[in-house]
């Protein structure tokens, strides 16, 4: 049986993993409460495997950071008339129970602050808080037609799952089939390479052990990725993240999975894990051994280098070895796992030395507008 980590004071890595999903719904509800023409009236929020919502020491587990995230916006959901459901779910009737008095905690902490006149009026939130204790599969099953169907309501999902067996190939087909839905997923990368070759294990995901690198095993939760990306829809626009965690106290590597099938969804993904890992935007450990970033100095120049963001300049300046736009570099950017951000600053230095032709419209010199509105478009290619 997998242990609770809300037994215990959360690790290392499970704080780095909670960052992410506070920083990531941080950036993306502005998405739908600052946008200058709301067309949309409701938002929904999903934490599949809530559990009780802190460790032992009180730390706040993600159905009460999304909670905690949510309330910012309480005005706004007012005044905007927008209907918010925050929908917490764990198949564990003492976790749920816990989790109902730690949510009443922080909606009463909320009350007692000063920007939440509204609620004081009310004495209750202007979001929508639905808990459930039900199986995932059977939860998310008996509502799949519902969410298939309405197709204009943004949706964020976080499934941290234990292990590995709920996220299938069959229900990434249903998630990635969701339209205006990101997904952030868990799953313990270390575990399918260790029973990937066992027959029952094949029910869940149809991986062979002979894809793993044997001399890279922190590269694990990479080729979880990838065999994810390989699963995609053809012919559909959908972006595929992830990033990879370790725990100080054994060598198993653990990680997320994100999904968006809207380009400004990865984008935003991406900036949050850059602001985390600001080496490769991948990992909360030195994911390929990059020497330099332990301060070891090579006599060999190639080798002080960030080997990722030294390969990405290399096959972009083979992408451009044609003309692309600045639309084409935003795309191949973001599905290369490169921020905005790092991808400018690497154009910029490539046009300092001289190794790219921009011509189109007139720009201000080091200026690439890579951004999802594309609204002035230039040309780049390398000389």
């Amino acid at each position: 049986m997998a242990k609770d980590i809300h037994e215990k004071a959360f690790g290392d890595g499970t704080k780095t993993k909670l960052e992410l999903v506070r920083l990531y719904i941080r950036e993306w509800l502005p998405v739908f409460f600052k946008h200058h023409s709301i067309t949309w009236k409701e938002i929904e929020i999903y934490d599949y495997f809530a559990a009780s919502g802190t460790d032992t020491e009180g730390n706040y587990g993600s159905p009460l950071i999304l909670l905690e995230e949510l309330t910012v916006y309480c005005l706004e959901t007012i005044s905007k008339n927008i209907k918010v459901r925050l929908i917490v779910n764990d198949y564990d009737k003492n976790k749920i129970a816990k989790l109902e008095t730690n949510i009443k905690a922080v909606l009463e902490k909320c009350r007692k602050g000063a920007h939440c006149v509204e609620c004081k009026k009310s004495n209750r939130p202007p979001f929508e808080i639905q808990i459930e204790n039900r199986d995932f599969s059977e939860f998310f099953n008996s509502k799949f037609l519902t969410l298939k169907e309405n197709t204009s309501i943004p949706r964020f999902m976080f499934i941290d799952q234990y292990g590995m067996k709920f996220v299938t190939p069959e229900l990434f087909k249903k998630l990635t089939g969701l339209e205006r839905t990101d997904i952030l997923f868990f799953i313990s990368s270390s575990h399918v390479k260790r029973f990937a070759e066992q027959k029952e294990f094949q029910h869940y995901l149809k991986i062979s052990r002979q894809v793993f690198d044997e001399n890279k095993p922190a590269h694990v939760h990479r080729v979880i990725s990838d065999y994810f990306k390989s699963q995609k829809p053809a012919g559909k626009e959908y972006y595929l993240s992830s990033f990879s965690l370790k725990k100080e106290s054994n060598p198993n590597i653990y990680g997320l999975i994100f999904g968006s099938n809207h380009p400004l969804g990865i984008e935003k993904f991406l900036n949050v894990a850059w602001k985390i890992d600001k080496n490769t935007g991948e990992a909360d450990y030195n994911i390929d051994n990059d020497g330099i970033l332990e301060g070891k100095i090579s006599l060999f120049p190639e080798d002080n280098v960030i080997r990722k963001l030294d390969k990405f300049k290399t096959d972009l300046l083979q992408y451009m070895s044609q003309p692309r736009t600045n639309k084409d570099v935003y795309i191949f950017s973001l599905e290369s796992g490169i921020s905005i951000k790092k991808s400018n600053d690497i154009l910029k230095s490539l046009e300092k030395d001289g190794k790219l032709n921009i011509v189109g419209i007139d720009r201000q010199k080091g200026a690439f507008y890579l951004s999802f509105n594309h609204k002035k478009e230039i040309s780049i290619a390398a000389k």
